[in-house]
């Protein structure tokens, strides 16, 4: 769920409760960041990374003003785990993705005359 998260907090959460997961993201960022951040949260549910709630009320309130704080079993942001946790998120996020630019569709549209033999360049600098 895209949201302007405030600036001291994490800019991702993953939110659990008894029906379903979700996943925060800062809104205000890039969407291939935005991309890294959703993948990094679904690698913490991948790895059954727990650690209890750790967010304020507040900020509770502002991601789910119409959830009731009792039903929510973890809410997990970044910042909150072990340093091994967040690398194995990392990890999963970076191989996803790995695997998802693989698959990328070409490229659709013309490169401007002027500028496609330096894209030229960079394209060959890449895998």
């Amino acid at each position: 769920m895209p949201m302007d998260l405030p600036p001291d907090c994490p800019c991702g959460l993953w939110l659990s409760t008894e029906q379903a997961d979700f996943v925060f993201f800062q809104q205000e960022t890039s969407g291939p960041h935005q991309l890294q951040i959703i993948l990094h949260e679904l690698g913490h549910l991948l790895c059954e990374h727990r650690i209890g709630s750790v967010l304020s009320d507040d900020l509770s309130q502002l991601l789910v003003p119409d959830l009731d704080p009792a039903l929510i079993k973890t809410m997990l942001g970044r910042g909150h785990y072990s340093q091994e946790a967040e690398q194995e998120a990392e990890t999963i996020a970076t191989l996803i993705l790995g695997e998802v630019s693989r698959f990328s569709p070409e490229r659709t549209f013309e490169v401007p005359a002027e500028v496609a033999d330096v894209v030229r360049r960079i394209s060959r600098s890449y895998p």
